[in-house]
């Protein structure tokens, strides 16, 4: 019996009764547009989770549109335009508020550039087959690209712990993060540092068992246990977009499969008798807007019990699913375009170690410092920096300015670009105050930042958002931060 898919791609129809069927979460039968879906719905969820997790949904025009659209995404999770007007506004809307954005949203950017590149190639490759911008097509442009995008950020989190101050107990972030989940805030010191080396050995096997096809669905499993631990640590907008990638791994067309045998079919009989995926996808839509609607107290238990049973859900796929097959293909490279994705997370993540940026190096709770001529890295020494950047540390005495106040109060160093970015603004303009600092040993009191030569501001719009560097402490270890 032949399906043929309807326009909306969430019906199918069989042509020698007339009769209309529902497919489950896919907008054509082809496996690669099932993954795509599944994606799809999953990505813009995420999306959506961030902008009412902190609250930028309403903060400005581009943000309500962004939300909205991926209210839409998630009804429609397969269909091109959408996900790619979803890529186009996220990545808009980053670019907007950077350098103020978190690692994981400006990780998330990155993926949606891949998800945009990917909707021009395959509109450039069907351009003249007489058909639109077809899911299928976007999947086999985008899912290498994604693959290899969350591979790279396992590798990056992993590698970046490899530092003396992550495997000291006393400082590592990892007993913190532990600590979260569990409710103490003392961990024992054995609890502690086994803590500290499951989560090395995760990050970094994770992203080796995701390669290697024999072991995937293994590696999918424990990916998604781990989104959990960090969803119940208090980071659950991370773990939706990690959940999201993983799906990536699945064997094309795992959800038709599971879909006609086991308990997994006999629950999916029983769900589209009553409602059509389209109808199901925009219940749960409707529900996180009236949880929306109620407010944070309501929102926030609403979302995040909504990630764990979708988390719940992919796990069941991933496990459910035979190992070994055909459908299961090997890791490919991105095409030439869509590489772009994975090689701005690769430059990101190599930042710190070229003397670069380290505010958005998606080192995260890593306790790495490569800053003054100092490297706490067991393999990569500070000289290998070929930029000066993080050595040209300053030390703020006092200033007018509150911001800058603070780096003094809390005794922290940061290098002197990040000085001169901290007093720029994106359009141009300068912070106007007073400021009194020590750099190469050398004092130097400036009544006014606007009229200073030896500052010279403002810095460039690309060093303001793409150049940028944390504040670390003046002396010690490196404690748990961001």
């Amino acid at each position: 019996m032949r399906c043929v898919t309807s326009s909306s791609g969430t019906d199918a129809v069989n042509p020698s009764t007339g009769t209309r069927r529902d497919v489950p979460l896919t907008a054509e039968v082809s496996p690669d547009a099932s993954r795509l879906a599944l994606f799809g719905f999953l990505w813009a969820f995420a999306l959506l989770y961030h902008q009412v997790g902190y609250d930028d949904h309403l903060g400005t025009a581009a943000d309500l549109v962004l939300a909205g659209i991926a209210m839409v995404a998630m009804v429609w999770p397969s269909t091109p335009i959408v996900l790619g007007a979803l890529a186009v506004v996220h990545v808009a809307v980053v670019l907007r508020n950077l350098p103020s954005v978190y690692n994981h949203w400006y990780f998330a950017a990155l993926v949606s550039i891949g998800i945009a590149v990917a909707c021009a190639i395959a509109w450039w490759q069907d351009r003249g087959s007489g058909s639109t911008l077809r899911p299928a097509s976007v999947a086999r442009a985008f899912v290498p690209a994604g693959q290899w995008c969350l591979i790279l950020l396992y590798v990056a989190s992993g590698f970046h712990k490899l530092n003396h101050d992550f495997l000291d107990p006393a400082v590592s972030c990892a007993p913190i993060l532990g600590g979260a989940i569990t409710g103490t805030f003392a961990l024992p010191q054995p609890v502690a540092i086994a803590t500290i080396w499951l989560t090395i050995v995760l990050e970094l096997g994770v992203p080796v068992l995701l390669m290697v096809r024999r072991f995937r669905h293994a590696g999918i499993a424990i990916g998604l246990l781990f989104h959990v631990m960090m969803a119940l640590a208090g980071y659950p907008r991370f773990s939706a977009t990690g959940v999201a990638l993983l799906t990536l791994f699945l064997a094309p067309g795992t959800l038709t499969q599971l879909s006609s045998r086991g308990r997994f079919g006999r629950l999916h009989e029983i769900i589209r008798v009553r409602v059509s995926p389209t109808g199901f996808r925009l219940a749960i839509v409707l529900v996180l807007v009236a949880a929306t609607s109620a407010g944070q107290a309501v929102a926030s238990p609403v979302f995040l019990a909504v990630q764990l049973l979708f988390t719940l859900a992919v796990l069941v796929l991933a496990t459910g699913h035979r190992t070994g097959t055909e459908s299961y293909r090997r890791i490919q490279g991105p095409v030439p375009l869509s590489i772009v994705a994975p090689v701005l997370v690769f430059v990101s993540a190599i930042s710190p170690y070229l003397g670069l940026s380290t505010s958005r190096a998606l080192a995260m709770y890593s306790n790495l410092r490569t800053e003054g001529g100092s490297s706490n890295h067991l393999i990569v020494p500070a000289t290998l920096q070929p930029f000066d950047f993080q050595r040209d540390l300053v030390t703020i005495v006092a200033s007018s300015l509150p911001r800058v106040q603070q780096l003094a109060d809390d005794r922290m160093v940061v290098p002197f670009i990040e000085l001169r970015s901290m007093l720029s603004t994106t359009g141009g303009d300068v912070r106007d105050g007073s400021v009194s600092y020590i750099r190469n040993g050398t004092a130097h009191d400036v009544p006014s930042t606007r009229a200073d030569v030896a500052l010279d501001l403002p810095v460039s719009f690309f060093v303001q958002k793409f150049v940028r560097f944390r504040a670390i402490e003046s002396s010690g270890q490196r404690r748990c931060g961001v």
